[in-house]
């Protein structure tokens, strides 16, 4: 399997956060799928994601998937090379 690249993963992160926030309705699989990405790196992604504060509600079963709550800020953060990788090796 291919890694990707701290640079890599916070664009997705970045990207996953924003398509949360304005679809409806998306799952995991879906997500994978339009990212490029095993869905076991997406529900990586998504821990990642709740462990840094984001309100990100799952459902399960038929017509479910997951969601960033509305009324949740997606700022933007702007770190140098060195600072993101500091910042995800921190996280792991």
């Amino acid at each position: 399997m291919i890694r990707t690249s701290a640079h890599e993963r916070l664009r997705r992160l970045e990207l996953l956060a924003v398509q949360l926030k304005q679809d409806v309705h998306c799952t995991v699989k879906d997500l994978a799928r339009q990212h490029g990405v095993s869905t076991r790196t997406i529900t990586r992604d998504l821990s990642f994601m709740r462990d840094q504060g984001m309100q990100i509600d799952a459902d399960r079963g038929r017509g479910g998937g997951v969601r960033l709550d509305r009324n949740w800020g997606v700022g933007r953060l702007n770190l140098s090379y060195a600072e993101a990788v500091d910042l995800l090796i921190s996280s792991s």
